[in-house]
């Protein structure tokens, strides 16, 4: 397994935002949030809980700038939730549909660096980025090259699309009896690359390949194994896999969080250059949702902040981290709902800072805000 740097949570941070940091009574005692940051402007984009999308910078003395919302179309979202969001590896584009899945919706796609947003119609769902490329699918896969209107087929794909990666997508192939699935890689060149398979996928164990995320160098894939429906999700806790996606594309098991709760996985992220995987974690029993942000390192996860829903980061080591809580029957067909309780926070390796009036459920560090909007 590839040799991880476990990172160290400021207890600054964590008592600054009201997180526990596991073994510490000392981090639930005010303090105020630094102000510094790694020297360099960041720049966020987030989806709120109502459904926006907005941007805003973070200068490199640490300054908050103003939240500016940059879609979706419209006074008000369509549908508030779900909304499928991605950001291409790069930070240049950020994509969003505004519709629910698999009927006609609007698709938007903004150049980060420039300020300006384009809209098709479809009936395509987003399944990620592969380079600038996005990647979508309804029935097939298909790529979408930044400036075209026009969806190419991928084809040789697998009969289910996970994400997409620099060259291609990560999809799986299912055997009849939905017992097998063989983790792929298919290039756009047509070529297959199988990482691995697996033969407890399907609803004898609900092991499927859930969800994928890759780096932003494109190095590093991790997978869930498991299930979400109806959000408690079904069978055994999630697990998870991570991958290189180059050389002999190693195979490191990184299981599911350490207690006894059945966490389902809700988001991952790479943190700096050695690519460190953080991850959002969520539990559901009768009487409540529980919720950990954990690195992992060492061979085993670490708790870094209990109550948050959502973490994202970059290669420069910066972590955004929102803290909050699933509320019960508050989402679409009644499932729960994310709530956030506090601003939100960007830890850099210099110091940290609160992030005045912004709250959301998704997170991506992008290239730049631009000064077209809405």
């Amino acid at each position: 397994m590839t040799s991880r740097r476990v990172a160290v949570a400021s207890a600054a941070l964590l008592a600054a935002t009201g997180f526990a940091l596991a073994g510490s009574p000392a981090a639930a005692r005010p303090a105020p949030a630094q102000t510094s940051t790694s020297g360099h402007a960041i720049y966020l984009v987030y989806v709120t809980t109502n459904g926006f999308i907005r941007a805003v910078t973070v200068s490199a003395s640490g300054t908050v700038g103003k939240p500016v919302r940059i879609g979706p179309a419209g006074s008000t979202p369509k549908d508030k939730r779900p909304f499928f969001a991605a950001a291409s590896p790069d930070g240049k584009y950020v994509a969003w549909t505004q519709g629910g899945p698999g009927e006609s919706q609007l698709l938007e796609i903004r150049n980060m660096t420039v300020g300006s947003t384009r809209q098709i119609t479809t009936d395509k769902d987003i399944a990620g980025f592969a380079g600038d490329e996005l990647i979508t699918s309804f029935n097939r896969t298909y790529r979408l090259k930044p400036g075209s209107s026009h969806f190419t087929v991928v084809r040789n794909t697998g009969n289910s699309v996970i994400t997409g990666y620099p060259g291609g997508v990560v999809d799986a192939r299912y055997s009849q009896n939905q017992k097998d699935g063989i983790l792929r890689l298919t290039g756009f060149g047509g070529r297959i690359t199988r990482l691995h398979r697996y033969t407890d996928t399907g609803g004898h164990t609900y092991r499927d390949l859930d969800a994928g995320f890759v780096s932003s160098d494109g190095k590093h894939l991790v997978i869930e194994r498991g299930n979400h429906q109806d959000f408690a999700g079904l069978g055994p806790r999630s697990l998870v896999d991570e991958y290189a996606l180059s050389g002999g594309h190693h195979r490191s098991p990184l299981g599911s969080f350490n207690d006894s709760r059945t966490w389902r996985l809700e988001a991952a992220a790479f943190k700096g250059g050695d690519d460190q995987v953080w991850a959002a974690w969520a539990a559901q029993n009768k009487k409540s949702i529980s919720t950990v942000i954990a690195d992992y390192g060492h061979g085993r996860w670490h708790s870094r902040a209990r109550g948050a829903i959502t973490v994202a980061a970059d290669r420069a080591g910066d972590v955004v981290i929102q803290p909050g809580r699933w509320t019960a029957g508050g989402g679409p067909s009644g499932l729960p709902q994310e709530r956030t309780t506090r601003d939100a926070v960007l830890t850099t390796p210099h110091g940290n800072v609160t992030l005045t009036g912004v709250r959301g459920t998704a997170f991506f560090f992008v290239a730049g805000i631009g000064d077209d909007h809405h």
